[in-house]
């Protein structure tokens, strides 16, 4: 088990086409398809809550690496964005996406 940690980012998906918030981490592979992850960057108070307000509204992300690889992950948190536990999402466990409504926040678009 590798206790190197790299860089990485959550990427939140509306549907295929629609993607809206990246969230940039530093990960480590802890095994088995898990990670510990920390958000990188300046987060003030209003986006550090809109942040875990979206993981607590749809857990399902995609977690992409520097390669362009990516895979998706649910992630779990204890109200703070430096301890994030990543977990691979089975197939069977993914259910057909909805089309989710539309939620006001103050992320900014990446393109």
């Amino acid at each position: 088990m590798s206790t190197t940690e790299s860089p990485a980012q959550l990427e939140w998906w509306a549907n295929s086409r629609t993607r809206l918030g990246v969230i940039p981490l530093r990960i480590r592979a802890t095994g088995n398809g898990t990670w510990q992850a920390a958000a990188t960057g300046e987060t003030d108070d209003e986006r550090r809550a809109d942040l875990l307000f979206l993981i607590d509204m749809d857990p399902h992300f995609t977690l992409r690496f520097p390669d362009e690889s990516a895979v998706e992950v649910t992630v779990a948190h204890d109200g703070d964005l430096a301890h994030l536990r990543l977990t691979r999402a089975e197939a069977a466990d993914r259910q057909p996406e909805p089309e989710r409504p539309a939620v006001r926040t103050t992320l900014p678009l990446v393109e």
